[in-house]
């Protein structure tokens, strides 16, 4: 217990001290600067991108993201919300590469009713839990039927056959988003999902992180990363939400290519 005590020893007297040190700075640098966008532009960095689906746009942020590392790329944003979708269209009147859409997407086709809170950021087609409605969600403003479409009928009727990047940030509805993708998904026909995941509800009967990871690895997609963990925690510092990428099978075979396979780590 001594040489663990001692600073000296513990520190400065240990083997390879340098390599240590950089491995360290190496590992806080990558922890202050990762970004999964820029991970995704990583990997797809030899591989021309030509669609890309932004699930749950908002006023467009990460659309314009997308749009700026993936300028050749067809972008279809879907926002529900008809307020914030107002803004969304607004911001992409003049390009004619980004698909603005007033639409949800789930697992079956129709007219679904939409909960709008307060906090526009949180509105859903679930209802908040109690712990979101106090702490982020607060009160629902109203409630809207709006139009709902299922993955696989989209990209039938729009004649798409292939997704390179699914981003979701749906509020709780990403699972539901997911089983409306099965065609897509069975064929491995959307290389990169980046989801926004719970490890506790924010909506009731929300599906939680590891019920997506046991979908998605049923599909023969597998868990690439987590980010965004930190500062999305309760007062008692559990992590309630971050985002997830995920891997088809099919693309990681690619990337193996691409980095050799002792590199890819799986």
């Amino acid at each position: 217990m001594t040489y663990y005590k001692n600073p000296i020893t513990r520190f400065f007297l240990r083997k390879n001290f340098f390599r240590r040190v950089k491995m360290r700075l190496d590992g806080y640098k990558r922890l202050i600067t990762k970004d999964a966008l820029d991970d995704i532009t990583f990997l797809e960095k030899d591989h021309e991108v030509k669609t890309v689906f932004d699930v749950g746009a908002n006023v467009g942020f990460v659309t314009y993201q997308f749009q700026k590392r993936f300028p050749k790329a067809e972008v279809y944003a879907f926002e529900p919300n008809p307020y914030i979708f107002e803004k969304l269209k607004d911001s992409y009147t003049n390009e004619t590469k980004v698909h603005v859409l007033m639409m949800g997407v789930g697992d079956v086709s129709g007219e679904q009713e939409f909960n709008i809170n307060t906090n526009s950021g949180t509105s859903s087609f679930l209802e908040a839990s109690d712990y979101h409605k106090t702490h982020q969600a607060k009160r629902l403003k109203e409630k809207k039927l709006t139009q709902v479409v299922t993955l696989d009928d989209f990209c039938q009727e729009e004649g798409i056959q292939h997704i390179d990047i699914l981003k979701m940030d749906i509020e709780g509805y990403e699972l539901n988003a997911l089983r409306g993708a099965h065609n897509l998904l069975t064929k491995q026909t959307i290389d990169v999902i980046y989801t926004e995941v719970n490890l506790v509800p924010s909506y009731n009967g929300q599906p939680l992180f590891h019920d997506i990871t046991k979908f998605l690895q049923g599909k023969e997609y597998y868990l690439y990363n987590l980010d965004s963990f930190i500062g999305q925690e309760t007062k008692i510092r559990q992590a309630i939400i971050g985002n997830a990428t995920f891997l088809s099978a099919k693309f990681r075979k690619y990337l193996e290519i691409q980095f050799g396979k002792e590199n890819c780590g799986w």
